[in-house]
């Protein structure tokens, strides 16, 4: 899901780059470890006495689909919480769900994005204009006369719909928030 580069800061600011990829999907103990060795390896590059103390992400890279924004400063440790409450709490293909709420300030958190994410319907592959003559599909219009059903401006229902602020069109695909 994301892998992070972590960097030791105290060799960085020596003139070392010394760090390594991090998956994050990775054991609590195992993930510890790694950003321990990486530490130790860069006390030792530096001839330092005392133990660093200190990472860095200089990196990062989401495997698929990029959740959310990361700055190297963000706190590796609360990185790693978000990473495990995803991987047990939604499944892959609400990523992009997660995402959307992020994306859009609808959410202020992954947390809360993860107790929205059944509030959010996905029309793959749709426009606005596509979603409008879906949603009137819905619509028995066996009382209209085809004159007026023929003359349906799907476009204005479109833009209607949009401007209601609970359908979002992006990158490809349109985003209904039911919530």
């Amino acid at each position: 899901m994301l892998k992070l580069y972590i960097t030791d800061l105290a060799a960085y600011n020596a003139g070392k780059l010394i760090g390594s990829w991090v998956d994050t999907t990775i054991e609590q103990e195992e993930f510890d470890s790694k950003i321990k060795d990486i530490l130790d390896e860069g006390t030792r590059a530096c001839n330092d006495t005392i133990q660093h103390e200190e990472v860095f992400i200089t990196d990062w890279e989401f495997e698929s689909i990029e959740i959310f924004k990361i700055n190297e400063h963000d706190s590796i440790p609360a990185i790693k919480n978000i990473i495990d409450l995803l991987l047990e709490s939604v499944e892959e293909h609400q990523y992009r769900i997660i995402k959307f709420l992020l994306d859009n300030f609808i959410v202020n958190s992954v947390e809360e994005a993860i107790e929205k994410v059944d509030d959010v319907i996905i029309y793959e592959n749709m426009d606005m204009k596509q979603v409008a003559e879906e949603y009137l599909e819905l619509v028995d219009l066996s009382d209209v006369p085809d004159l007026i059903k023929h003359n349906i401006d799907f476009q204005g229902i479109a833009i209607d719909l949009e401007m209601d602020g609970t359908y979002y069109p992006e990158d490809g695909n349109v985003y209904q928030f039911l919530g």
